[in-house]
């Protein structure tokens, strides 16, 4: 798993909440507990200037049974990007 990439995705609001090890901590231990997501559908996008919300639906396999997770991603424009503007473990 490449922390630093998933790090660089974060916004600075976010990455002031949450350490690189912090974040990488909660990724592991999910993965190491038998969840894998394996597929994702993004449902809809509400965009407000420099601020969006993304609606994904991620097929997850948790310890061999099959789960559809609703999510809403918060981002933010920062640094001519688009970057997750709150950590958000995508299952």
């Amino acid at each position: 798993m490449n922390e630093d990439a998933i790090w660089d995705l974060l916004s600075a609001d976010a990455q002031s909440k949450e350490s690189k090890d912090s974040i990488y901590n909660t990724i592991y231990g999910i993965y190491s507990q038998g969840t894998k997501p394996y597929d994702y559908e993004i449902t809809n996008i509400d965009e407000t200037g420099a601020k969006a919300i993304v609606y994904v639906s991620i097929k997850s396999k948790v310890q061999g049974y099959k789960i559809t997770s609703d999510l809403e991603v918060p981002f933010v424009f920062e640094d001519e990007t688009w970057k997750i503007d709150d950590f958000v473990v995508l299952i």
